[in-house]
């Protein structure tokens, strides 16, 4: 099978499974190099996929029973946000492809990963329709400890995309299937199991209510101090809730709130984001972060907060 047969059939994967992605994949550079046949996936044996820039990792069965990683090189159409892609293709089915002149090709599981400048997930999977397939039927779906929404695709092939939004990168975890009952959503929900998030075991947590991503206990912080995290729709008020940086003696040296990237009025997970900027201390680098549960009541029983400890990496010189 030529490569450009190849970029027809791997398009068109996409395509048929409801997901738009075929903006990056239909030109004649959609390959660096051939995908050998014989490669050393080819063995069986548990592949760990491991990306530092994206803080990602996966891992996969390969060999003649299992999967064949291929990675498409971005393309001058790409979305502007995209940074990477994965595809895992069935080893047997890829075969099968070879000398293949066309066709629809077989059902994938993909991992695409955006750098969004739009941090509402939901927002964000409407107005990028051609690439997600998003029409607004969700519902929560944790990876690695971190809370998602999973949502239904159609075309020609049937799909499950899971959103997630952690650091930096949205990504978008899809499988597409002959039937409900193939066994593909089953192999999807083992590999959505071996995902990881850099750090994201390390999170603060408070009463299974509140889990701060970033920044971490004794993390070394600077203004504007950026924080990303979930908490359940009963830590907010009107989709906020306060947060309050204060150095060594308890004195408050910034405030703010933290706003609520999704709907805020359920009892599931929802991410959040907020930014605080603030002068360093001039006296001792060490201080805490506290975020305050929202209690329009005004009730001292209903009030809770996650406090962590933080160092400032800017003083004045000389302190």
């Amino acid at each position: 099978m030529n490569k450009s047969t190849l970029n027809l059939i791997l398009l068109s994967i996409l395509l048929v499974a409801g997901i738009g992605y075929g903006v990056f994949l239909s030109n004649d550079d959609f390959f660096e190099g051939e995908v050998p046949v014989d490669s050393e996936e080819d063995v069986d044996s548990n592949m760990i996929q491991y990306d530092e820039e994206l803080g990602l990792t996966f891992s996969y069965q390969s060999g003649e029973d299992g999967y064949l990683l291929i990675e498409p090189p971005n393309s001058t159409q790409e979305h502007e946000e995209l940074v990477k892609a994965f595809i895992l293709m069935k080893t047997s089915e890829y075969k099968e492809l070879q000398g293949a002149e066309g066709g629809e090709g077989p059902p994938t599981m993909n991992v695409t990963v955006f750098k969004p400048t739009e941090r509402h997930v939901a927002f964000w999977l409407e107005n990028n329709f051609g690439y997600t397939g998003y029409e607004g039927e969700r519902e929560p779906f944790v990876v690695d400890g971190v809370t998602g929404l999973s949502y239904e695709t159609d075309g020609l092939y049937r799909g499950k995309t899971v959103a997630v939004l952690y650091g930096d990168f949205l990504y978008l975890f899809t499988a597409s299937y002959h039937e409900q009952d193939d066994g593909r959503l089953d192999a999807f929900t083992e590999f959505l199991a071996t995902v990881q998030f850099d750090g994201s075991h390390e999170v603060a947590v408070k009463d299974d209510l509140i889990r701060l991503f970033y920044p971490e206990e004794n993390a070394s912080v600077a203004s504007p101090l950026a924080l990303r995290g979930e908490a359940r729709g009963n830590w907010f008020f009107e989709a906020t809730f306060p947060v309050v940086l204060t150095d060594w003696d308890g004195l408050i040296i910034a405030q703010g709130h933290a706003t609520a990237l999704d709907e805020w009025m359920t009892e599931s997970y929802v991410p959040f984001e907020a930014s605080l900027e603030f002068d360093a201390p001039g006296v001792y680098d060490r201080g805490s972060l506290i975020l305050h549960k929202s209690n329009a009541s005004g009730l001292p029983e209903h009030d809770n907060a996650l406090e962590i400890t933080v160092r400032f990496s800017e003083s004045p010189a000389g302190k």
